[in-house]
Order: structure tokens, then C-alpha cells, then sequence
């Protein structure tokens, strides 16, 4: 009771506005077994009534142009998605988008080049969400979007489509977009691709290491397992051959019949015959004897180029120290390290861009670098 009596008496003391927090705060405390009042939920975040009957007028709208099923009618429900829209909007044009007839199919690819990048982020969208294929060329195209909300919307498409064939330039995009989020939506992409790969072969997700796609006519797509390397033929996977160890890296360029091959504890390997036998390449370096090469790329307009990342392992278990990047012009025959390339880190993947002429871009910790080949020259991130 004299516990009660003194908060009593501190709690007048308070301002009007804290009395009633810390008179419930006391009740919990003098009689913590007795029911506590219902907690009211916080509605801030609910729509208002006008909200909610602007919601389902624009609905009704939408629904009201998709049973019209007319070119006219689509192009209108393409402008709903402009930026100025609520996004409210955007995401109801969206959903209606997606359930109408195919007639809207052509509206939308018009919907790509339109002048507000809002409509051409939503048509990017919901071509993916309805599983397009046949607009795999126009999303690869948008990816070049001057708009980063764009180029995010098609490459999120992309994975949607499981565009495998447009592989080269997902991996690219990792790298080289301007836009972090752009760059993470094309490494969720391609990991997409990985999963849909290995539900097709009918193996387990992580037992597919590497993915590369070969830029023939038609492309071929290769994928790593842990222990063999299969082709896609068609619409079936065919086991290519047994690796010789387990892989870390696959690169391919636009020589059929050349594939490299990074693995854990053997190297470096180079197939001459689609992959069917694998042979030993020595780097010939001044490095040490124990080589991990962390990733490689293919120039893909000169086949005679390779670019790998070399690193060897470091004095604590399980840690690599990084040896920069080495260049073969060869198809690796002879290596020779490239002056001045990253070596405060180790680099995850490599890059070379047709588009970008005479660069080699990389990612390190999360980060791009670019790398002039002409000065050997490492240089600020720039594309």
C-alpha cells in the first residue's frame, strides 16, 4: 500500500500526457497477474475511406478498358502506369495488364519505347509477369534503358523468362550498370536461371556450380555440376563429360568448341572439344606453385583472350591472398600478369563488354573496378 501511496503521488507530479503510460506501467507492476487492456492497432498505415473508394473506382476503370480488348483501350491502360501515378495505380494496371487477352502482347512491347519511364518500367514488368518469351530481344533491349527503374524492371523479367540465351549480357550487367540495385537485380536473375537449370536436369540447386552460355548459332548453354558438365540441346540436358575436379568457374567464348574451366584444388582446364576432354594449363608465372583461379572471362569478340583472377592460398586455413588478374592471348598457352591490376582484394567476377571496347571491369567486394588494357591502367568506375 506504501508503494502505491508513493506512486500515486509521483505520478501527479507528472505532465497530463505521461500520466496514463506510467499509471498502467504502475498497475503492471503492483498486480502483474491481472488482464491487460486490449492493445489498439495502429492504423496509421490503413487506407482512408476516400482512398479506399479511389481504389476501387480506378479498379472498375481498369477492368472496365481490359473487357473493350481494343488497341486504343490498352494503349490507355498503358499510360496508367506513367510515373506520376500513384503507385496504387500502378501496381492495379499492372494486374490487369497481366490477365488480359494476348491482343495486349503488341501494345506492350510499343509500351517499351514510350516517353515516360514509368510506362515503360510497368510494360517491362508485366511482359515478365505474363511470361512472354517472345519478348526476350525487347527486354534485353530495355536493359540498355537510359532509366534505371527500366533497366531493372526487364532484368528482373529476364530471370522471370528463364532468358538463358541472353545469359552474356545478365552477367555483364552484374558488373557494369551504373545502378547497385540494377546489379543486384541481374545476380538475382542469373541465380533464377541457375535454379531453373538444375529443376530441368533434375538435380539439387547447389550441386550446379557454374553456368555459361556460348554465343553460337544457335547460343548452347553449359552447366557445372560438382562433378560433370551437361549441354542443353533443345529442350533436353545432355551429360557432356566428367570434370576433372570440382569446378569453381566456366567460361566460354565464341569458339565452339573452346571451354575453360576453373576448379578447387587442380586449376586450370581447357576443353578443345566442347568439353568432351578437359587438359591441364600451366600458368608459367612467377607465383607460387599452388594456383586457385576465382573466376575467368573470355573475351567474347577474340576468343584468343582469356583474363583470369589468380589467388593462392594464405597463411590461415581456408583464406586466399589475391595475385591479381593474368592475361593469356594465347587461349592460354602463356599468362602474364597485367601491371597495376586489383590486388587489395579478391575479385568475384570479370568482365569484358563488346559494347565498352578496350576495358576489363571487375567486382570486388561488392564493388566495380574498371581496368584500361590499353595503359594497364586500373581506373575509377566509369561506363
Amino acid at each position: 500500500m506504501a508503494i502505491l501511496v508513493i506512486g500515486l503521488v509521483a505520478l501527479f507530479a507528472l505532465s497530463p500526457s505521461s500520466r496514463a503510460a506510467t499509471f498502467n506501467t504502475l498497475l503492471r507492476v503492483l498486480f502483474p497477474h491481472a488482464p491487460q487492456p486490449a492493445r489498439v492497432p495502429n492504423t496509421g498505415n490503413l487506407a482512408s475511406p476516400s482512398e479506399r473508394a479511389d481504389k476501387r473506382a480506378f479498379e472498375d476503370e481498369m477492368e472496365e478498358l481490359a473487357t473493350q480488348s481494343s488497341p486504343s483501350a490498352y494503349r490507355e491502360m498503358t499510360q496508367r502506369l506513367r510515373e506520376s501515378e500513384p503507385e496504387s495505380h500502378r501496381e492495379i494496371a499492372i494486374a490487369v495488364l497481366r490477365n488480359a487477352l494476348p491482343q495486349v502482347v503488341p501494345i506492350l512491347l510499343e509500351a517499351l519505347n514510350d516517353r515516360d519511364k514509368g510506362v515503360r518500367a510497368g510494360a517491362a514488368r508485366v511482359l515478365g509477369l505474363r511470361g512472354e518469351s517472345s519478348a526476350m530481344g525487347n527486354l534485353a533491349a530495355a536493359t540498355r534503358d537510359p532509366s534505371a527503374r527500366v533497366r531493372r524492371a526487364a532484368i528482373t523479367s529476364l530471370g522471370e523468362l528463364y532468358a538463358w540465351q541472353v545469359l552474356p549480357r545478365l552477367e555483364r550487367l552484374q558488373v557494369i550498370d551504373r545502378d547497385a540495385d540494377a546489379r543486384q537485380s541481374a545476380v538475382s536473375a542469373i541465380a533464377i536461371i541457375k535454379r531453373r537449370a538444375a529443376n530441368e536436369m533434375g538435380v539439387a540447386e547447389d550441386q550446379v556450380i557454374a553456368i555459361s552460355v556460348m554465343p553460337a548459332d544457335p547460343p548452347r548453354f553449359y552447366v557445372a555440376t560438382r562433378s560433370d558438365l551437361y549441354t542443353r540441346r533443345g529442350a533436353t540436358w545432355e551429360r557432356v563429360s566428367q570434370l576433372p575436379d570440382v569446378p569453381l568457374a566456366l567460361a566460354t567464348g565464341a569458339d565452339e568448341q573452346r571451354l575453360y574451366l576453373s576448379t578447387e584444388s587442380a586449376g586450370l582446364y581447357r576443353s578443345s572439344d566442347g568439353g568432351t576432354t578437359w587438359e591441364y594449363l600451366e600458368f608459367g608465372l612467377n607465383t607460387p606453385t599452388h594456383i586457385t583461379v576465382i573466376t575467368l572471362v573470355v573475351d567474347p569478340q577474340n576468343s584468343q583472350q582469356v583474363y583470369a583472377q589468380l589467388a593462392t592460398p594464405a597463411a590461415t586455413p581456408g583464406k586466399l591472398d589475391p595475385l591479381g588478374v593474368s592475361a593469356s592471348f594465347d587461349e592460354g598457352k602463356t599468362w602474364y600478369g597485367l601491371d597495376n591490376s586489383p590486388m587489395q582484394g579478391l575479385t568475384s567476377q570479370l568482365v569484358v563488354d563488346p559494347e565498352l571496347p578496350g576495358y576489363l571491369f571487375g567486382m570486388m567486394n561488392d564493388t566495380p573496378w574498371r581496368y584500361d588494357l590499353r595503359s594497364n591502367m586500373l581506373m575509377p568506375f566509369s561506363n
